[in-house]
């Protein structure tokens, strides 16, 4: 198993990277639900090109050169969803499935280029490999149509100064924005404290727990960091302790690192042998059950974030289901299916379905809230005629539940923070 990180590096070559990360995680998910959700077989004839693209890990340029130009000949070939599936399958070669995120934000980039429109691309991709597809489409149309407003060169050169002193201006423009300077922080200062406070001098409230995850998600070193094919300084881990760093680091930053814990622990399967994602699960769920409080709930969300590395790699609701439905405790059940909703998010009726699947009456309760919290906080509260939210469709738990939300939404947790919402010491709530 591969573990990424980042060397002295081409910055030529990576910052369109860093342009596609800062799109990464919530502004995709706004649109994941509307990927089609086709059922596609991995050909073999993929398989076999995009595994010689990137058995030379250890040369960056090669790899992504060799990958734009196989990906763009097997477009004309095969699907979207095809490739796709073709780089995250449990049954692949590793030196595939490993770095199922930086290939498939390559087959997004290269479907918005031969689309040439951003609905379309965004429709052929799919959630798998956490979200690469749609981040890589977003990335290319955004590089397209705003290229000239972007100042990526000083971005993507920026040392820690220059961060601080241009960041405030980036996360002010977009939530997603500082997502990717936490990316770009993590790979300048190259140490998670400075990264961390980097954050808290340009961003606050949810602002700064989008820039914390990008940190998190850089320093876990596996193919959802920025640059995936270089592997020459090893992040630290600490034997047999499987929730590090997690609660080694203030309380304001933990509900970011636990939503990649489930990635920090694969260096340490790797080390004891463990290959099967029903063994990771079980021990996931061991790990977090010996916890209480936030850290147990932030811990729980993080199994529903990362479902997909425990075998869940479906949007079905049915087959969804079983991930919560094991854990031991009914707030544990809830925080998970919290972390779940961030494979759908709130369009389309996908989310809804997977919400009006839950047994539990609270817990179900909790689930359209959240779709309902995330969609309100960020503009995407489609309504119809009615007054009824759009991605309740027919569903009437959905729509009398809405009533319900309206009514209280103000006394509810911030549910983006988890189940508890916001800790206490954030400097604002936005």
């Amino acid at each position: 198993m591969f573990r990424f990180s980042f060397p002295e590096r081409s910055r030529g070559i990576v910052q369109s990277r860093h342009l596609g990360i800062a799109l990464v995680i919530l502004l995709v998910s706004f649109v994941a639900a509307r990927a089609t959700l086709e059922v596609a077989f991995a050909p073999p004839n993929a398989q076999k090109t995009l595994s010689a693209c990137v058995k030379e890990t250890n040369n960056t340029v090669a790899a992504e050169n060799c990958l734009r130009e196989a990906i763009r000949d097997l477009l004309a070939v095969y699907s979207t969803p095809q490739l796709m599936n073709a780089t995250g399958a449990y049954q692949l070669p590793q030196n595939i499935r490993g770095q199922c995120h930086a290939i498939g934000h390559i087959i997004g980039e290269e479907t918005f280029k031969k689309t040439r429109s951003l609905e379309t691309a965004l429709s052929a991709c799919t959630n798998d490999c956490r979200s690469a597809c749609l981040h890589g489409a977003l990335t290319a149309a955004v590089l397209e149509t705003m290229g000239g407003g972007y100042d990526e060169e000083d971005i993507a050169h920026a040392d820690t100064e220059t961060l601080t002193k241009m960041g405030k201006l980036y996360c002010d423009r977009s939530i997603v924005l500082c997502h990717g300077l936490g990316h770009i922080a993590y790979i300048t200062a190259e140490a998670l404290q400075d990264a961390l406070v980097l954050c808290n001098s340009i961003a606050s409230g949810f602002t700064a727990e989008a820039c914390y995850q990008g940190i998190f998600m850089e320093r876990t070193g596996t193919s959802d960091a920025a640059t995936p094919f270089v592997d020459d300084i090893p992040y630290e881990i600490r034997d047999g302790d499987y929730t590090y760093p997690c609660l080694d680091i203030d309380q304001k930053y933990r509900h970011a690192c636990f939503q990649t814990l489930a990635e920090f622990q694969l260096p340490l399967l790797e080390n004891a042998d463990i290959a099967d994602p029903r063994e990771h699960l079980s021990l996931a769920i061991r790990v977090c059950d010996a916890l209480e409080g936030r850290e147990r709930a932030y811990c729980f969300e993080g199994i529903g974030v990362e479902s997909t590395f425990f075998g869940f790699r479906t949007f079905d609701e049915k087959e969804l289901q079983p991930l919560c439905d094991q854990l031991p405790r009914a707030p544990d059940r809830a925080s998970c299916t919290l972390g779940v909703l961030t494979k759908y998010f709130f369009i389309d009726e996908y989310a809804t379905r997977y919400c009006d699947n839950i047994a539990e009456e609270e817990r179900r309760s909790i689930c359209y809230d959240g779709m309902f919290s995330w969609s309100e906080r960020f503009g995407y509260s489609c309504t119809t005629q009615a007054g009824n939210f759009c991605a309740c469709g027919g569903s009437q738990m959905c729509i009398a539940q809405q009533k319900i939300y309206e009514a209280t939404s103000d006394t509810m947790p911030d549910y983006r923070f988890g189940l508890y919402g916001a800790p206490s010491n954030y400097r604002e709530k936005d």
